[in-house]
C-alpha cells in the first residue's frame, strides 16, 4: 500500500466523519422547528431541568385588513415571551424567511425585543 493510498483513506475518513457531524446538527435543527423536545441523546438521559410548562394556545383571528405586524403582536400579547419557533406554527400561510424579516424589521422599529437563545430567538413586547 503506497503514500497516497494512505492520504485518500485519511481523508475519506475524515469527510465521513464531518458528514455525519453535519446529518446530526441537521436532525438537531429539524426536530427544533418540528417542535419535537426531546432529541435522541435525551431519550437516554432525561435533562434535570424541568421544560417551560405549554401555554394555553392562541387563538388568533385572521380577520381581513389585519396587518401581519398587529397579528404576531397579537399573538405575543399577555406573554412572558415565545420562541420564534413558536410563532411560525401560527402563521403556516407565511414564508418562514419572510416572518423572519418581518419579526427583524419590528424590532429594529422597537414594535417588539428579541433575545437570541439557541438557534432561535425569544420574542417579547417591550
Amino acid at each position: 500500500m503506497g503514500l497516497g493510498f494512505m492520504v485518500f483513506l485519511a481523508g475519506a475518513a475524515a469527510a465521513g466523519y464531518l458528514g455525519v457531524k453535519k446529518l446530526k446538527e441537521i436532525e438537531r435543527e429539524i426536530r427544533q422547528e418540528a417542535g419535537s423536545v426531546t432529541e435522541p441523546d435525551q431519550e437516554k438521559h432525561p435533562p434535570d431541568v424541568q421544560a417551560e410548562p405549554e401555554p394555553a394556545p392562541l387563538h388568533v383571528e385572521t380577520e381581513e385588513g389585519l396587518s401581519m405586524e398587529t397579528r404576531i403582536l397579537q399573538c405575543l400579547a399577555g406573554r412572558q415571551g415565545m420562541l420564534q419557533t413558536e410563532l411560525y406554527g401560527y402563521f403556516p400561510e407565511q414564508d418562514r424567511k419572510t416572518m423572519q424579516g418581518i419579526l427583524l424589521e419590528m424590532a429594529r422599529g422597537g414594535l417588539l425585543r428579541r433575545e437570541k437563545e439557541g438557534s432561535t430567538y425569544r420574542l417579547f413586547v417591550p
